[in-house]
C-alpha cells in the first residue's frame, strides 16, 4: 500500500489521528472516567452498525466469510472458458483480463453505454459475444483466485503448497506459454511469489517490464496506461511462437480515479449519461479499455478472450456506490466464430 502516494498519505493521517486520540485520552482521562460507560458503548455500537448497514458491502468487506453457504461462481466457469483446459488439438491464444473495480451497473441504459465498444460490426463478425454476471467476495486478490484457481481461498494457500491446480498450470500442461501482466509493482499482493505457484512461467510488472511506457495513468496507484499495455499484449499475441495464455490485471480504474484520465467521451463534470461525475470518469476509463481490447481482438481473430471484474467499485460516496450491484461483477466473453481455423505461430528466430 505504501507504494501508492495516496495510501501512504492516508496511513500517515490515520497514524496522526490515533496519536491525537491517545493524547486526548491521557490528557483528559480523569474527566472521562466519570462518564457513563454504558451510554458510550451503546452510542459507539449504534453508530458502528449504522455505518456498516448504510455504507459497507458485505461481499467486499467480509470477503469469503460472506460466501458461507453459497455455491461457488466464477466467470471462467459460467462463460465456458474453463473448457479451454480440456484436451483438444485446437490451441488458440487465450487472453483473460481482470478489470479493476468493474461492477455491474444497475441501470440497463448505463450498461449499454459502457459496453458500446463491443457493438463494433467487425468485432461481431469475427466473434460470438456473450455476457453475464458472477458473484464476488473480497478484494482483488480474491477475484484473482476466483478466476484463476476456482477457489475462494486466499492466495497464501498457494504459497503453503496446499492450493488447487490453477488455470495457468492447466494450460501450461497443454503446451501453453503462460504470462501474467500487471501495471503495478511485483511486491503488491506478493504476486511475484504466488504467480509462479499458480503456473505462470513469466510475470511482467511495472518494475520488471522491458517495454518502455512513456505515459502513466492512475490516481491511487500510478502505472502504465492500460490502453498502452493492450497494445503490447496485441503485439505479443500476433508474434507468438507457441500457444500463449496471457492474464492481465488492469490498474487505471482503481478508486479513486482522477478526472480527465481517459478519452472525454461524455460531459463528466455534470455526470454525463451516468448521472454522477465519479462514475462517469470511471466509465470513460473502462470504455477506453474495452475499445482497446476490441481492436486487439479484431487484429487477433483466433484468440479466446474473457474480461471480468474483480469486485464492485469501493466508491467512497454512497450516491455513486448505489449505482452498482453490491455483490456482482460482469463478464464478457469473445469466442472466435471460426474456431476450426488453425492459429499459425511464427517460427522463433535463432538466438
Amino acid at each position: 500500500m505504501l507504494s501508492s502516494p495516496l495510501y501512504a498519505g492516508l496511513t500517515a493521517a490515520l497514524t496522526a489521528f490515533v496519536a491525537a486520540g491517545l493524547w486526548f485520552l491521557v490528557r483528559y482521562r480523569a474527566r472521562m472516567v466519570r462518564g457513563n460507560r454504558i451510554v458510550l458503548a451503546l452510542a459507539v455500537s449504534g453508530f458502528l452498525f449504522a455505518d456498516i448497514a448504510i455504507n459497507s458491502s458485505a461481499s467486499l468487506s467480509l470477503g469469503p466469510a460472506a460466501a458461507i453457504g453459497q455455491p461457488f461462481q466464477s466467470a471462467v466457469q459460467a462463460s465456458g472458458f474453463a473448457a479451454l483446459t480440456e484436451p483438444s488439438p485446437r490451441k488458440p491464444n487465450v487472453l483473460l483480463v481482470l478489470v479493476e473495480s468493474l461492477g455491474v451497473l444497475r441501470d440497463p441504459r448505463h450498461r449499454e453505454v459502457l459496453f458500446s465498444a463491443f457493438d463494433d460490426a467487425a468485432l461481431r463478425e469475427a466473434f460470438s459475444i456473450t455476457t453475464g454476471t458472477t458473484s464476488f467476495f473480497g478484494a482483488t486478490s480474491y477475484g484473482e483466485m476466483r478466476e484463476l484457481c476456482h477457489s475462494r481461498s486466499a492466495y497464501t494457500v498457494l504459497l503453503d503448497g496446499h492450493g488447487p491446480t490453477c488455470l495457468p498450470a492447466q494450460l501450461a500442461a497443454r503446451g501453453y506459454r503462460t504470462v501474467s501482466v500487471h501495471g503495478f509493482t511485483s511486491a503488491f499482493y506478493d504476486r511475484s511469489s504466488w504467480y509462479p505457484k499458480a503456473g505462470f512461467v513469466r510475470s511482467v510488472f511495472q518494475d520488471t517490464a522491458t517495454s518502455a511506457y512513456t505515459r502513466h495513468c492512475g490516481g491511487a496507484f500510478v502505472g502504465p496506461c492500460d490502453v498502452d499495455i493492450a497494445e503490447t499484449i496485441d503485439d505479443r499475441l500476433s508474434k507468438a511462437t507457441q500457444p500463449l495464455f496471457v492474464y492481465w490485471v488492469t490498474l487505471n480504474s482503481h478508486v479513486p480515479v482522477r478526472p480527465g484520465e481517459a478519452t472525454p467521451r461524455h460531459d463528466c463534470k455534470t455526470g454525463g449519461p451516468f448521472g454522477d461525475p465519479e462514475v462517469c470518469a470511471m466509465a470513460e476509463i473502462w470504455e477506453d479499455l474495452f475499445a482497446a481490447v476490441s481492436r486487439l481482438a479484431i487484429r487477433n481473430p483466433g484468440t479466446e478472450i474473457l474480461l471480468v471484474g474483480d469486485h464492485a467499485p469501493p466508491l467512497w460516496r454512497r450516491a455513486a456506490r448505489v449505482r452498482f450491484e453490491p455483490d456482482r461483477v460482469p463478464w464478457i466473453r469473445l469466442a472466435p466464430r471460426h474456431p476450426a481455423t488453425p492459429v499459425l505461430y511464427r517460427t522463433a528466430s535463432p538466438q
